[in-house]
């Protein structure tokens, strides 16, 4: 490699001595002479750099006066209509993360009146399992096609549109015996849009502890969509980053249930490069 950067760099130095080479054999006049001729511009040279340098200096004078070619103007039209876009698109994300805070915190506090928190918004009630005060779950995953269990406990806590969690997820394998355990920990924002959907937006840590103990980013996504206040519907899609790799954990379940306690069924799937651990998942969920 190195070889054939210093035969680059000795082309590239050649080039000139190759350009004074390159002059015909019939001019008879003395070396140095042609290099003085030819380090000279022509005529025809002279009269194209005029040419170009008063357009340049006519098309200046041009956007100046206002009087800017009509493929210029479509161009700016063009990127600012690509700025507008993309300042209302962050617009409305920040107006939806607004909205869906301050629903979160009224569904809490009760007030203002006007929010129709006896309607579609719905005050929060006590032991409901939407945005709670504390939350503990507990299931137990079958993980398929191998003989290992899996143990997870997650803790929720917060008010209103504020809250962190954390989960513990202990993987069991009986032959050889060997365990895995996989725990995540967040701050998250609870969204609240009106009492039948509710999504989350958490930031935290992963940490993966088996041969050895290590860590990273990670960020989720939980999302609940409850048609009745004891019965919802939960997704919980969870991305971690370790040393350039990827987890992902997706938790699905049904939860249905009384005040303070509901029952949860689902399926989760766990995957880390090559490795895919899955299975139905069945607890038990204590909410405040």
């Amino acid at each position: 490699m190195r070889r054939a950067l210093v035969v680059c760099l000795v082309l590239a130095l050649m080039t000139p001595a190759q350009s004074v080479a390159a002059v015909p054999a019939y001019n008879d006049g003395p070396s140095d002479e042609i290099a003085a001729t030819s380090s000279q511009p022509t005529e025809p040279a002279k009269k194209k750099y005029k040419e170009t340098k008063n357009e340049k200096k006519k098309k200046k004078g041009e956007i100046e006066n206002g009087t800017v070619p009509p493929d210029s103007v479509q161009s700016v039209e063009v990127d600012d209509d690509d700025v507008g876009f993309f300042t209302t698109v962050v617009g409305a994300c920040f107006f939806a993360l607004a909205i869906g805070s301050v629903g979160s915190w009224y569904r809490v506090t009760g007030h203002p009146a006007d929010w129709d928190l006896e309607g579609s918004w719905g005050r929060r009630e006590p032991g409901e399992p939407g945005i709670p005060y504390a939350a503990l779950n507990f299931s137990y995953e079958a993980v398929r096609f191998s003989d290992v269990d899996a143990f997870d406990g997650r803790f929720e806590g917060g008010y209103g549109p504020f809250g962190v969690q954390c989960r513990f997820t202990r993987f069991e394998e009986k032959t050889p015996d060997t365990r895995l355990d996989l725990s995540w920990l967040h701050g998250v924002l609870r969204e609240s849009y009106t009492r039948y959907v509710e999504v989350g937006f958490a930031f935290g840590a992963v940490f993966l502890d088996g041969n050895s103990r290590e860590s990273g980013f990670s960020f989720a996504i939980p999302i609940r969509i409850a048609p009745l206040r004891f019965a919802s519907l939960e997704y919980r899609p969870t991305w971690g980053w370790i040393n350039e790799s990827t987890i992902t954990d997706e938790d699905l379940s049904l939860c249905v249930g009384v005040r303070y306690v509901s029952l949860r069924a689902g399926y989760r799937w766990t995957k880390a490069q090559s490795l895919t651990l899955e299975g139905p998942t069945i607890g038990l969920l204590l909410s405040w």
